[in-house]
């Protein structure tokens, strides 16, 4: 498993697409600049004209990772879910409430890093690279698969595969069988 926390420091992930299809190019850096697919280097434009879509249970951004040009699932578990699953109702204004779901995550993270250790025995994924981000968008944890261009003509068992490892319910239930113990009312 590879932390895609420390991808992001090390600059080596470049996302030509954001999750709305909207292109990004290098250089652009902050600035408003919109740019169309007949931009794109040939391959990336190749694969983002095939397999991009803005809906589903996951992202999908087409990028250059390592030096490698492919297509990056994103499923993201973000602090609703988790409270939601748990009970919780963080509320801004409430220190308590926000210190409960920041509890909750911690605990998620560690569940999300055994699933992805679970993910990689799995030699659906050889090729591909499987990645853990704690806490890489605003709102919460984000289970990510590289699948690098010699490996899209795999893409539907791919991302069918991910999809069943990156949820279970088994495991929303014992994390909120666990906070519930935690959380209890006298505190």
């Amino acid at each position: 498993m590879e932390s895609l926390n420390d991808i992001y420091k090390s600059d080596q992930l470049f996302y030509w697409n954001n999750a709305i299809g909207e292109i990004n190019m290098p250089g652009d850096g902050n600035d408003i600049c919109i740019h169309t697919s007949d931009e794109l280097p040939s391959k990336c434009r190749e694969i983002f004209d095939r397999y991009f879509r803005d809906d589903g249970e996951c992202k999908r951004y087409v990028v250059s990772f390592k030096g490698h040009i492919g297509l990056l699932l994103v499923a993201l578990h973000s602090e609703y879910e988790v409270s939601e699953n748990c009970g919780l109702y963080p509320d801004s204004k409430n220190a308590v409430e926000e210190a409960k779901v920041e509890m909750a995550m911690a605990m998620y993270a560690y569940i999300l890093k055994r699933r992805v250790a679970c993910m990689e025995k799995d030699a659906v994924f050889n090729g591909c690279t499987l990645l853990f981000g704690d806490y890489t968008d605003p709102i919460g944890h984000e289970l990510a698969l590289f699948v690098p261009e010699s490996e899209l003509k795999r893409l539907f068992e791919l991302e069918d595969c991910f999809l069943q490892g990156c949820w279970f319910a088994q495991d929303n239930k014992k994390l909120a069988k666990s906070t519930e113990s935690l959380f209890t009312s006298e505190d």
